[in-house]
């Protein structure tokens, strides 16, 4: 957190703030408001002491906006406006409406940033400007061009300019309930005149309602596009396994998942969310990771539980590092993930990456095994399998180049194998590895 009013450290999976005694926020979070906000789940849990240190716990995984799904966008900016809504009563406004201010906790998104409240001074939200790059713009052009919100902030950290959204959408953007903030300054969004105009002088907090209004308003859309994924209808069109191969697939997780007692599975190219469900379902947390992005966005929609499901949309062949300052602000996708999982699962994505993204089988194992503490659960493909002819012969290659020996041979020198089945008669079988090295 870069914040002149408390410098953060990170100690004992606790984030510790030394507060400023002149830091603007210490009367609200002194305040029963804050406590509230806290009690349900809008604002991240904390203590503040006699000597002003401020204490939260961190959330076991941590998501980035670069790493999320439309709907995760929308989310966060309607829990930002929520919470600005919640604070006019005690006349406070938020100073900074940004995306990296919004953690998910599973599905649930909470705000984080405990030292950007403060009392609002005059007929304008500073942040506004901020809020649009950040939510409103980049969701208005998703909606319009397909382009994914997480596209901007894989760009750049402070989202999407007035300027860049006028080139992207040209005079398509008076068909978008955004057209307002691109009229002005190219460098800053402004607030709409609407909202403005609708402001009472004897009402100090009329004109803030009237913006979050018209902001709610605005990401509200619906989207003018067609899904824009083959995958994501995947489940409904899986002609290489038998009805009995997937019943019997999905019976030997559940099965095996229950007999390890997994606290925390990473499940590799989730797709639609099935087996990251069935893993949450066995009271499992999940962390989901696939490439497509209407996939992760079916993952973000699925009730699951008891356990927690983190979607992370990224492609492992292309997972980000470290961002931020000098790349340790935010660590990368791998080293947040490393050590948590007592199981990752690998189900159909392993010949994904040696055939379409043309890694080789070793080093795909060494990755799986520095992902997993204990277990992994691999579905290995024979060279005969319809799927993996369709992939090989779109890189002009042999599906005997991939053949299961090989497979086979590479994850024997990291794992041993536990239990294995045949999936009727896909052709595929399931195996459960433990790790040796």
């Amino acid at each position: 957190m870069r914040d002149p009013d408390g410098e953060s450290v990170v100690c004992g999976g606790q984030i510790i703030r030394k507060v400023k005694s002149s830091a603007e926020s210490l009367p609200f979070l002194r305040s029963d408001l804050a406590r509230e906000l806290v009690e349900e789940r809008l604002l991240v849990g904390f203590s503040l002491d006699e000597h002003l240190r401020l204490v939260s716990s961190q959330v076991p995984f941590v998501t980035y906006p670069f790493e999320w799904c439309d709907l995760q966008f929308q989310a966060a900016a309607l829990l930002t406006l929520d919470v600005s809504a919640r604070i006019l009563q005690l006349g406070y406004e938020l100073k900074d409406a940004s995306a990296w201010n919004v953690i998910f906790d599973g599905r649930a998104a909470i705000f984080c940033d405990h030292l950007s409240f403060r009392s609002i001074e005059e007929q304008r939200w500073w942040a506004f400007g901020q809020f649009a790059r950040h939510f409103l713009l980049p969701l208005a052009v998703s909606k319009s061009t397909g382009l994914a919100c997480q596209s901007s902030f894989l760009l750049a950290s402070d989202g999407l300019s007035p300027v860049h959204v006028r080139r992207l959408l040209g005079l398509g953007r008076y068909r978008t309930r955004v057209w307002p903030l691109l009229l002005h300054d190219p460098r800053h969004a402004r607030a709409p005149k609407l909202a403005v105009q609708r402001a009472a002088t004897n009402q100090s907090d009329t004109y803030h309602r009237g913006l979050y209004a018209y902001a709610s308003w605005a990401l509200r859309a619906k989207k003018s596009l067609a899904s824009r994924s083959e995958w994501h209808r995947y489940a409904e069109n899986r002609e290489h396994y038998s009805d009995a191969a997937l019943a019997m697939k999905r019976e030997t997780v559940r099965l095996w998942l229950g007999e390890i007692a997994a606290r925390w599975v990473v499940d590799l190219g989730c797709n639609n969310g099935e087996f990251a469900k069935l893993a949450s379902e066995e009271g499992a947390n999940v962390i989901a990771i696939d490439s497509d992005h209407d996939c992760v966005e079916a993952v973000y929609s699925m009730r699951a539980g008891p356990g927690l499901v983190y979607p992370v949309l990224a492609n492992l062949s292309d997972m980000s590092g470290g961002r931020g300052w000098l790349g340790r602000e935010r660590p990368s996708l791998l080293e947040r993930m490393r050590g948590i999982a007592d199981v990752v699962m690998a189900l159909a994505i392993v010949h994904h990456l040696a055939v379409s993204e043309s890694i080789p089988f070793d080093r795909i194992v060494d990755f799986l095994a520095e992902l997993t503490g204990s277990y992994c659960i691999v579905e290995f493909v024979g060279d005969g399998d319809a799927l993996l002819g369709v992939l090989a012969a779109a890189r002009r290659r042999q599906p005997s180049e991939f053949y299961e020996g090989l497979q086979r041979a590479c994850f024997l020198k990291r794992f041993c194998i536990v239990k294995e089945v045949l999936l009727s008669d896909s052709g595929r079988s399931l195996a459960l590895m433990r790790k040796i090295s």
